[in-house]
């Protein structure tokens, strides 16, 4: 009984494979040298490709919005830059508009307070064409965090964004 108890135990003991689904592997597609806390956003354009957007270091005080396609079989896509040069950044998110155009927030800090708050751009999604659209589409004098996006019920791209009352 005690070998049988033991072989129990062990078997128990054992890895098992994974049930949720097939084999895979997964592609990094962020730097390595992100932290924690960042979070990618992502939106699906009608082709079915999954354009996903993340935030980069490229010196101190110098970040950019990067974008990474993966098409609708998984195959990961060159990234490429949306903005680059701003002081520092925040989580982005992105909507496709009607037109069938990428158009992405985020939160964005550049050398002067008039350049800090949200900004956008917009691309078709393919890579390259990044516009950024002005200097910032909103700013307060609080901080701003992470943005959200989300078309509205007539396809006009809205968002939103977490601020910080100073005592």
């Amino acid at each position: 009984t005690r070998l049988a108890l033991l072989c129990g135990t062990m078997v128990a003991l054992v890895p098992s494979t994974a049930v949720a689904g097939p084999p895979g592997t997964w592609t990094r597609i962020t730097d390595t040298s992100g932290v924690n806390i960042d979070e990618v956003g992502s939106t699906r354009t009608g082709d079915g490709t999954l354009h996903v957007f993340w935030q980069r270091t490229l010196a101190p005080l110098s970040q950019a919005i990067m974008h990474t396609p993966i098409t609708a079989s998984g195959a990961v896509g060159a990234s490429d830059a949306v903005v680059t040069g701003v002081d520092a950044t925040d989580d982005p998110d992105a909507v496709v508009t009607p037109d069938g155009r990428v158009r992405v927030f985020f939160m964005g800090l550049g050398k002067t307070p008039t350049e800090g708050g949200v900004v956008a751009a917009n691309g078709s999604g393919l890579g390259g064409d990044w516009v950024r659209d002005g200097v910032r589409v909103w700013s307060t004098t609080s901080a701003v965090g992470p943005v959200g996006a989300a078309l509205t019920g007539s396809g006009q791209p809205m968002f939103t964004y977490a601020f910080a009352f100073h005592v």
